[in-house]
């Protein structure tokens, strides 16, 4: 017999989140690296996030808050748990990993950023016509091109 390996499943919040496995993964893996204080200013911006809840926390932790004040403020204690969750494990990072597990989350970010802009030009383009329609289809020939990039290190 073969064996059958099962992924583990996501909590149900984190699904209902609309994000996928590896933007998640690189969300968190950025905010645990700003928590410990391991990225250089002006590394990360709170615009590199896509998930607005992450965005804010990274907004907290770039302002220079520090987790335990942020984890003080949020009121909703669901909220907080998760919010004490990411903040509180840790990155495994050591000095040698930390900047290029920073990168790597970047690139990530980075390259679903550019397939959310094609996903939206395509569902737009149904409705297009003309001139319209041929520029959106250069637009996500040159998107594609860019993601094809997106993941790779520099």
């Amino acid at each position: 017999k073969q064996a059958v390996y099962r992924r583990a499943a996501r909590p149900l919040e984190e699904r209902a989140a609309g994000t996928d496995v590896e933007t998640d993964a690189a969300e968190k893996q950025l905010l645990r690296l700003l928590a410990e204080g391991r990225v250089e200013s002006g590394t990360v911006t709170a615009d590199d996030f896509i998930t607005e809840s992450r965005r804010e926390l990274a907004k907290k932790l770039l302002a220079g808050m520090t987790p335990g004040a942020i984890l003080e403020e949020i009121e909703d204690e669901q909220q907080r748990d998760q919010a004490a969750a990411l903040l509180e494990k840790d990155s495994g990072a050591d000095q040698e990993k930390e900047l290029r597990m920073t990168g790597d989350c970047l690139r990530i970010l980075h390259r679903k950023r550019i397939e959310q802009k094609i996903a939206q030009l395509r569902e737009q383009l149904p409705q297009m016509t003309g001139e319209d329609k041929r520029s959106t289809l250069l637009k996500i020939q040159e998107l594609t091109k860019a993601r094809q990039t997106a993941g790779r290190k520099e």
